[in-house]
């Protein structure tokens, strides 16, 4: 065997970060379920299995420096990738590894209050699967929460016939893995002139074509693995509990709230089933499910009701949008719901002004009549949507890893995090937000300094769908932006703590 083991190398994954692992994300999944989790105001491990090019660790590694993390990725361009933005940045807090997982199990690790696992779990073979049962077993520390993400079934049902068929091209077509990709994706289209399988599977034709506007890199380590087997949810809770794990939730918070993604109908039908594996399984059912981001924890200690309430007014959150980007209408599997306006309004309004306990926010909405159990939820839909957040630090700036990736930007586009200890977890900046950060960063005049950035590097700007093909055009839009930055977002950033 291979060290690939079935698994692309010829060209690196994407620079994603993942905020879905964050520790301050897992912890308030798991104080929404009434299980308690691992303190993070002081020392903890945190391990990550398959890290990619490290981006999410070495993120998470900087808003924890209480924290000592530690990632393994078997392809060494990934490690090397991973190893050179933390050792830019001085972090000292992050080991990474290109070790395979088997002789990962072997290597002397400290024992982990998190181990991760995010999009690997269903495209690798079922020996490694073992094995990382096998590391989960020996590795997690009794009372550790382990997080992992997998493809799942039935909403991959239909396209797995699509996978089989690329895969089997791919293996029988010539080129660069790019190329192969193209030439399988054209032969895919083909398919089109058969209309059997589009007309008992019309949500194939779209999906195809959201598959040609994906990245390349996405698409070849998402499709052309040689092992890739989505996966019931009950098929990955029998093999977590070899590793003696329960399962408590999904990690996507907004899963919690059963009103925001099911049908009434559903709703009645899941209350009537007593088996919590059968009733997870229906629910994928009912969603159509395509990818699950679960959470496990080896020796569940059930939190009391009272113990709960207290945590959570005790807890405080802040807003990491501005108040005129939160939406109160949103399409999910129950539809188009409608958040009430007369609830999360006020609670948005709070938190704007900046982080506040919910004990406060109880206080402060009790004249409307607002309950805990209300804010409670709402604040766990505004949560899982990104537009609030837990805070879990004093907000001391890391402002070396920071200013590293602002100044990375000037030559390259892909890194768009900034880490905030504050809230434990990393803040989505735009390419031209990062620019104007570097501009002020080196004392510069915004505009013409971007501008001119840009215009070496041969970008040019859109604007509504439409490129800005003159300088002038881009250096009026350059200026409204940065006018819009420099009252709102740097505002907002500050408040983060960045």
């Amino acid at each position: 065997m291979n060290w690939q083991d079935g698994y692309v190398t010829e060209i690196p994954y994407t620079q994603g970060f993942y905020h879905h692992l964050s520790p301050a994300n897992l912890d308030l999944c798991l104080l929404t379920k009434q299980v308690k989790s691992p303190r993070l105001d002081q020392r903890f491990t945190y391990c990550e299995l398959a890290c990619g090019q490290g981006l999410t660790t070495n993120v998470l590694a900087a808003a924890y420096p209480q924290g000592e993390f530690y990632a393994t990725d078997f392809n060494p361009t990934h490690v090397a990738q991973a190893q050179d933005l933390a050792q830019a940045t001085g972090l000292t807090n992050v080991t990474f590894s290109d070790q395979s997982f088997q002789e990962y199990l072997e290597t002397d690790l400290p024992p982990f209050d998190f181990i991760s696992l995010h999009g690997i779990y269903s495209w690798i073979s079922g020996e490694n699967r073992r094995v990382i049962q096998a590391f989960l077993k020996q590795k997690l520390k009794v009372g550790g929460v382990v997080y992992v993400s997998y493809n799942t079934l039935p909403g991959w049902a239909v396209m797995a016939p699509i996978q089989k068929l690329m895969q089997f091209q791919r293996e029988r077509s010539t080129g660069t893995v790019v190329e192969r990709l193209k030439t399988t994706l054209e032969f895919v289209e083909l398919l089109k002139t058969n209309q059997g399988i589009y007309l008992q599977h019309p949500w194939l034709q779209s999906r195809l074509e959201q598959l040609k506007s994906q990245d390349v890199s996405y698409l070849v380590h998402e499709l052309f693995n040689q092992h890739w087997h989505p996966l019931y949810v009950d098929e990955v809770m029998t093999e977590m509990a070899t590793a003696k794990l329960n399962y408590v939730g999904s990690a996507h918070l907004v899963d919690h709230v059963d009103a925001f993604n099911l049908t009434p109908t559903a709703i009645n039908h899941l209350t009537t089933l007593s088996d919590p594996v059968l009733r997870e399984l229906v629910r994928d059912f009912y969603l159509n499910t395509q990818f699950r981001r679960d959470v496990y924890v080896r020796g569940a200690v059930t939190l009391s009701g009272e113990a709960q309430v207290s945590r959570l007014q005790n807890m405080q959150f802040i807003l990491t949008v501005l108040p005129n980007l939160v939406k109160l209408e949103h399409q999910t599997g129950a539809g188009q719901v409608q958040l009430q306006a007369s609830l999360y309004q006020p609670v948005v309004e709070h938190l704007a002004s900046g982080a506040v306990t919910v004990g406060e926010l109880v206080v402060r909405l009790a004249p409307q009549g607002i309950t805990l159990q209300q804010i409670g939820q709402t604040l766990i839909v505004l949560t899982g949507l990104g537009y609030a957040h837990p805070v879990v630090g004093n907000g001391a700036q890391r402002e070396r890893f920071n200013r590293v990736i602002i100044e990375r930007a000037e030559t390259a586009g892909e890194l768009q995090f900034l880490a905030s200890p504050l809230i434990g977890n990393g803040v989505k900046v735009s390419h031209l937000e990062l620019l104007l950060l570097l501009a002020e960063q080196r004392q510069q005049p915004a505009v013409e300094f971007v501008w001119q950035i840009l215009s070496r590097r041969g970008l040019q700007l859109t604007h509504e769908g439409k490129v800005l093909d003159t300088p002038e055009a881009n250096r009026k839009f350059l200026k409204e932006q940065a006018a819009n930055f420099q009252h709102q977002g740097r505002p907002l950033l500050q408040q983060l703590g960045i």
